[in-house]
């Protein structure tokens, strides 16, 4: 069973002055969409009121097409995972899985088919009958999973569940709720903080900030056409430097970054202030020319598998990265450089 999620305008406001919202936003049939930004943009508010946990003060919310802003949390056909985990102590795995189909009335046949074949999916059919207190992280992120597809939903709620884990558990466990996922077909919504593990599981991607949407679409797009300064720095870990377009003629320009020029393309008439979004891979540093853009080494940090090389222009401060691979020799804090930025790369944001 899958469901076509409807979000619309739906906002919520707290007594201390904050608000999330209005929020719009259509999840397909057997999609799965990713709500990403930093701590405390409203992500987990919005998935409780999807869930029905926290009650709006606002807007709609239709599951293919009814409404169910009223229905409580059980009537809305959800499975819910979070972060932590809370299973039960005092119960085996196998207990864990089936509590629903219990509570629900399941007859018994029924209901140990059902917990077998989802331990199956998950891969923890031999782990049924261990307690709890002898599982391990991964595994209970497996089994409560489980639990929350024991009812069949037909939407799938998960808040962070696997940002307690270790890196290279955390990116096995992404890739296997992938596989499950498309596997199932059910519409999913999954909040993280995490860009890559956003761009790894995620069929759209909405970005929140402050309690608002600041732009939804495919991975890709999100990448590519970055809607603003946020979505540029956010989503991408690149650089914006602002500048004044000087010349614009048949979609290429020449933009004014203090008494400097970056050659780009876009539809900007002359004499619009710009923000230009240049991600780190488009940015070389080069030797010293009459014609390069000059630029001073602000710091180089090591990071895994790369290079961090802040620099600054203009006032201004541009990343770049190199492999560890790579040679830096000659390269250090203070240093004046050349830099050359990859043109048909680089994205150009109007001011609003």
């Amino acid at each position: 069973m899958m469901v076509r999620v409807e979000i619309d305008n739906l906002f919520k406001r707290f007594s201390d002055g904050t608000s999330i919202g209005p929020i719009s936003l259509t999840i397909q049939d057997g999609e799965m969409l990713s709500l990403l930004g930093p701590s405390g943009s409203g992500k987990t508010t919005t998935l409780r009121m999807v869930a029905g946990f926290i009650v709006p003060d606002g807007g709609s919310l239709r599951f293919d097409g009814k409404d169910v802003i009223k229905q409580p949390p059980r009537e809305r056909k959800i499975g819910m995972v979070v972060q932590s985990v809370a299973l039960f102590p005092n119960m085996s795995v196998y207990q864990n899985i089936a509590f629903a189909l219990d509570v629900a009335g399941w007859e018994h046949h029924r209901a140990v088919k059902r917990v077998e074949d989802l331990a199956d999916i998950v891969g923890v059919r031999n782990l049924l009958h261990r307690k709890v207190n002898e599982i391990s992280g991964g595994e209970g992120q497996r089994i409560a999973l489980a639990r929350a597809l024991a009812l069949e939903p037909a939407l799938l709620l998960l808040d962070e569940p696997f940002s307690a884990l270790d890196p290279k558990l955390r990116q096995r466990l992404q890739e296997e709720l992938r596989d499950l996922q498309q596997k199932l077909g059910i519409t999913t919504i999954y909040v993280t903080h995490s860009q890559s593990e956003a761009y790894a599981i995620s069929d759209k991607i909405a970005i929140l900030n402050e309690g608002a949407i600041i732009q939804a679409g495919p991975p890709q797009e999100l990448y590519e056409n970055p809607r603003n300064d946020f979505v540029a720095t956010f989503i991408g870990g690149g650089s914006i430097l602002k500048g004044i377009v000087r010349k614009s003629h048949r979609g290429f320009l020449d933009v004014q970054v203090g008494d400097l020029f970056v050659e780009t393309s876009g539809d900007v008439s002359q004499g619009t202030e710009v923000s230009l979004s240049v991600k780190p891979e488009d940015v070389s540093i080069i030797p010293k020319t009459v014609d390069s853009l000059y630029a001073t080494i602000v710091s180089i940090t090591q990071q895994v598998g790369h290079y961090r090389i802040i620099l600054e222009i203009q006032g201004q401060t541009i990343q770049t990265t190199v492999p560890t691979n790579h040679s830096i020799d000659g390269l250090e804090r203070g240093k004046i450089v050349g830099l050359k930025i990859d043109s048909q790369s680089v994205d150009v944001i109007e001011e609003r």
